[in-house]
Formats: C-alpha cells, sequence, structure tokens
C-alpha cells in the first residue's frame, strides 16, 4: 500500500477525482458570478426618516437600537440608505450620510410634536423607510 498522497485530489480514483474538480469548478464559478453581479448590479439607495415626534425616553432608545441594526447593514452595503432626515418638533435635519448610532444616542428627547409635519415628510419620500416611536412605525424587520 503506498503511503497517503501529500494532496487529498491526487490519491483518489479517476472517476472521483473528476466529480471534486468538477464540484469545486462549480464553487468557483458561483463565487465568480457572484463577484461579477455584485459590481454590477448596485445596492439601491433610499431616504431614511428618523421620526422623533412622541418619542419618549425608552421609545427613543428602541428606535435608536432598530437604527443600529440599520447603520450596520448599511455598512455592509446590504442596503444603502442616504440621505438621513430626522424630524422633531425643531424641524428637520439632513444628514447626507448615515450618523453613527451613539451620536443619535446623544439627542435630546421631546415627547410633543405635531404629526403633521411628519405626514407631510412621509408623502414627500414615499420610498423611504421610516423609523419612528409608536406603532405602526413601518420599519418592517
Amino acid at each position: 500500500m503506498a503511503p497517503p498522497s501529500r494532496f487529498a485530489l491526487a490519491a483518489l480514483p479517476q472517476e472521483r477525482r473528476i466529480t471534486a474538480s468538477a464540484v469545486a469548478a462549480a464553487w468557483l464559478g458561483q463565487l465568480a458570478l457572484g463577484l461579477v453581479l455584485a459590481q454590477l448590479v448596485p445596492v439601491p439607495q433610499r431616504p431614511l426618516l428618523l421620526d422623533r415626534h412622541a418619542c419618549d425616553a425608552a421609545g427613543w432608545r428602541a428606535l435608536v437600537e432598530r437604527y443600529r441594526g440599520l447603520h450596520w447593514q448599511h455598512l455592509l452595503q446590504q442596503q444603502r440608505f442616504g440621505p438621513v432626515l430626522e424630524s422633531s418638533v425643531f424641524g428637520l435635519r439632513l444628514h447626507p450620510q448615515p450618523p453613527s448610532p451613539d451620536s443619535l444616542v446623544a439627542l435630546a428627547v421631546l415627547g410633543e410634536g405635531e404629526a403633521a409635519g411628519a405626514a407631510a415628510l412621509r408623502r414627500r419620500y414615499p420610498a423611504a423607510l421610516v423609523l419612528a416611536c409608536g406603532p405602526g412605525d413601518g420599519a418592517g424587520p
């Protein structure tokens, strides 16, 4: 009996070597196709609306945690957001690029505000993903 070969593929019989080579070629082909598609088909960019109206401290922390997950998806290029619109009783603040979640944690929380301004923003940016404090915020999974 011959000592085991340094390469596992060389120790296989001819038929299994062909099968193993075909499987390896298929995996490499799928990897190459994935890389090409990632370059040719960009991830679409859409606005993100952070609605701070009617947020108490607990609601704001929950909203920031949902935003943290979306921010990671943006960094990993699974989703792209831009601009990020922050709506509060002080008006509208526009971030061309998504701000860090830690910078949002430091913002003051206000519990009052007019819902009409937030509704107008939702009509103005119909494709925007909306994060809000309250039921039916439109955030999705």
